[in-house]
């Protein structure tokens, strides 16, 4: 699942083209959250690549995706510029492996690594890497998200972080 749009920021691009070349077996299949016009108004490649690969399937956009990630093997990111991955941090709390891009962000939401697939920063070749040996990761990035998901998922509480701002409210 990659769930970016047509943001380049979200690494479109990379995700969607590095599928199609390196994601060899006909079983895999990559499911784009975003509308292709919008991707054809970014990008033209990367519809050429879609509509090359029966494999990868667009879906229009939509604001609640929890079904999408607990249904999905993993995910795919490759931010382009360094911002908070919030598909990241929903994707540890439904315990669904995902490959990001290190980032201060992606540290914190994955116990520094623990709960995700990361790679350094920019990096392709780590990145392909991380795709072609997806399977023995993804095993063991779920036992790790089985044990220990529940910590992110206390972090994004949203009672837990109304009663902190409450609190600093009160203490003013």
């Amino acid at each position: 699942l990659y769930t970016g749009g047509p943001n380049a920021i979200k690494g479109p691009h990379e995700v969607i083209t590095t599928f199609a070349k390196v994601m060899k077996d006909p079983s895999y299949r990559l499911l784009v959250l975003g509308n292709i016009k919008d991707f054809a108004a970014k990008d033209p490649f990367i519809v050429d690549v879609i509509n090359t690969d029966k494999r990868i399937k667009c879906i229009q956009p939509l604001y609640e995706i929890s079904h999408l990630i607990q249904q999905s093997y993993c995910m795919l990111s490759y931010f382009t510029k360094p911002h908070a991955n919030l598909a990241l941090a929903e994707s540890v709390i439904l315990q669904t492996p995902m490959v990001a891009a290190m980032t201060p962000e992606s540290l914190e939401y994955s116990l520094n690594g623990e709960l995700a697939i990361l790679f350094p920063f920019g990096n392709m070749d780590a990145y392909i890497s991380k795709i072609s040996d997806i399977n023995s990761l993804v095993a063991k990035t779920k036992d790790n998200l089985v044990q220990r998901s529940k910590v992110i998922k206390e972090l994004f509480d949203k009672d837990r972080n109304s009663a902190i701002i409450n609190h600093v409210i009160l203490s003013l």
